[in-house]
């Protein structure tokens, strides 16, 4: 939830200073922090199950075991 109002707030505020503030601007960024958010949630998720699983490597490697 906090990757989409930090995506949102973000692309909107760069966009509005940019270009001038519409109602265009707001949908546009309420759809790119939806992407975002949901690209971040799939990234987590792969960060959590494949680079931060340390309970693997302490029953697979006997360095870890001493």
């Amino acid at each position: 939830m906090s990757d989409f109002i930090l995506s949102f707030l973000v692309i909107w505020i760069m966009r509005a200073a940019l270009f001038g503030n519409t109602s265009t601007i707001i949908q546009g960024s309420i759809v790119s922090a939806i992407i975002i958010a949901l690209g971040e949630w799939f990234f987590h998720k792969y960060l959590d199950k494949h680079v931060f699983n340390i309970d693997n490597y302490g029953h697979t490697d006997t360095t870890y075991n001493k």
